[in-house]
């Protein structure tokens, strides 16, 4: 028999009290986080693979909803110098490596030692690039701007854009369009637009005008942070209504900008 994986803390496997108290919520966030993302979450803007056995349905409860090191993530906005490099002590599940490796400027490095080797794939999962150095802990290095834009990432932002087009409520569209850069451009034949709040206020107008329409999209096209898809949208009954092609671009995980295709 395989003996089964156990983390260092009884932090990443169970936070007494706290779960037993808010259990219900947990046990819904927790579906949700699975079994429509997938178990990977956006956190500020940055893709987390809570599928890993260290991660409990708290701590993923805890990111779904960016509660997870709160404190940790304003200090690294308030008072973390941007043109510094940074050496992290305890990098755990990578949230907060990933926030201080996507903060600084460009050929700054990050240095993230980790000395429970059962979180060492779930550093080495971080959409950055990083290098092992043997040593007795786990001492990983990262720079902005090599982002490892792999196609399940670029699969997960375009799944999440997409679906905020469908019939869903104002908040899990907010939560969806955390994908989109604040500054995005986007447009199709009939529209033209800049910014996450203008994309979301169309989006809203669609929804109105055609309730219940959603998109699928079988199968992408990638390269280098690019995608491209070839989609059909539906009606609320799911009959097909109508064709076409989108491309998005994506930098640091995010979209920002994105062009659609169609007859009119």
């Amino acid at each position: 028999m395989t003996k089964p994986k156990t983390c260092h803390s009884n932090y990443l496997s169970q936070t007494r009290g706290a779960v037993h108290s808010s259990a219900p919520l947990v046990y819904l966030t927790d579906i949700v986080a699975r079994r429509i993302y997938g178990g990977k979450l956006l956190n500020r803007g940055r893709m987390i693979d809570t599928n890993d056995a260290c991660v409990s349905p708290w701590v993923r409860t805890l990111i779904f909803w960016d509660m997870y090191e709160n404190a940790e993530l304003r200090l690294i906005q308030r008072f973390l110098p941007k043109n510094m490099d940074v050496i992290e002590l305890g990098g755990s599940i990578g949230v907060v490596a990933s926030q201080i490796a996507g903060s600084l400027d460009d050929g700054r490095s990050l240095v993230s030692v980790e000395g429970n080797p059962l979180l060492i794939e779930l550093l080495k999962s971080l959409p950055i690039r990083l290098t092992q150095t043997p040593t007795k802990a786990s001492v990983f290095r990262g720079k902005k701007g090599e982002m490892k834009l792999t196609a399940e990432l670029l699969q997960s932002v375009w799944d999440d854009y997409q679906n905020a087009w469908g019939a869903v409520t104002p908040a899990q569209r907010e939560r969806l369009l955390r994908c989109v850069a604040e500054d995005c451009t986007f447009s199709n034949p009939l529209i033209e637009g800049r910014g996450r709040a203008e994309l979301t206020r169309r989006m809203e107008e669609f929804q109105q005008a055609r309730p219940g329409a959603h998109f699928k999209t079988p199968k992408l096209l990638m390269q280098h942070g690019q995608a491209l898809g070839a989609w059909t949208m539906f009606d609320a009954a799911g009959q097909p209504l109508t064709c076409g092609t989108n491309y998005i671009r994506v930098h640091e995980g995010l979209i920002n900008q994105v062009a659609g295709f169609f007859e009119t």
